[in-house]
């Protein structure tokens, strides 16, 4: 597994505080950086040379809605490299999205809520959330289990807000299908 860490909020500052986007210059020398560290490890015999590496990208800002990354272009190297699953906060509540569906290589995005944000920094009603991610040794699918604290000084508990197996059914995790025929129960 490789986690890619990209910076979405290099150009904020005191008077652009929305001003969200990713440096190309900077993905560019960071996924260079990434590639160099997976074929030294391949080199050193700490991975088999033909392993498969789960990748995934961790920024701040959401790539879809309203307080979304300005320029989205960024997605596409990530997807030639080989990312299928990214990570964004920000907007501290629960997302689960798949961008650019129609395209031969799926990127799915989460998000992971707000773990420690106070109460007039979340959308109405929700509570405190983080996602538990777990991944198949395969990498054929991915499973987000999110959890919430309903209330201070409570117990974290399962987030059930995800379509179940019928229509009556919400569950506290849902699943990202990664290979091809895999299906989201």
């Amino acid at each position: 597994m490789q986690f890619l860490e990209i910076n979405s909020a290099w150009e904020i500052d005191e008077y652009f505080p929305d001003r969200s986007d990713v440096n190309p210059s900077a993905l560019s020398n960071g996924l260079l950086r990434a590639n160099t560290q997976l074929e030294n490890a391949r080199n050193e015999g700490r991975i088999a040379r033909d392993a498969s590496v789960f990748r995934i990208a961790v920024w701040h800002h959401p790539v879809t809605g309203n307080e979304k990354i300005a320029s989205d272009a960024f997605l596409d190297q990530l997807r030639q490299e080989g990312f299928k699953l990214c990570l964004h906060g920000h907007v501290h509540e629960d997302r689960a999205e798949l961008i650019g569906y129609t395209h031969p290589r799926k990127i799915y995005a989460a998000g992971a809520g707000s773990f420690g944000a106070p109460t007039r920094q979340r959308p109405e009603s929700t509570p405190r959330l983080y996602n538990l991610i777990e991944v198949w040794r395969d990498h054929r699918k991915a499973r987000i289990h999110t959890r919430c604290l309903r209330k201070d000084g409570g117990a974290w508990e399962p987030w059930a807000v995800w379509p179940g197996g019928d229509q009556n059914q919400k569950r506290g995790w849902y699943e990202i299908p990664f290979a091809p025929g895999v299906d989201q129960p």
